[in-house]
């Protein structure tokens, strides 16, 4: 594949994703990240289309124990926070 048509491609998916895709909200804040196509292929989740910041996948509290079928969300790297010495 050359590096135009992977470029047109990409943002075309980009396109399309901020017109159809689901929202990606932030699980911790509630807050809008951004929204994406949720593809799960080869035992992974893949998000296509997403261009917002790095999101981390995480388990979502759940008021039945079901461990079948658990809630899966998204949420940012927290903040790092070094001592100052």
């Amino acid at each position: 594949m050359s590096a135009s048509f992977r470029s047109k491609f990409s943002r075309f998916l980009q396109f399309c994703a901020r017109l159809a895709g689901g929202k990606i909200c932030d699980a911790r804040t509630g807050k809008l990240l951004g929204r994406a196509f949720l593809v799960s292929w080869g035992g992974k989740l893949h998000l296509l289309g997403y261009t917002g910041p790095p999101v981390v996948p995480m388990f979502l509290p759940q008021s039945q124990l079901s461990y079948s079928r658990q809630s899966l969300g998204f949420t940012t790297h927290p903040e790092v926070e070094f001592d100052r010495l």
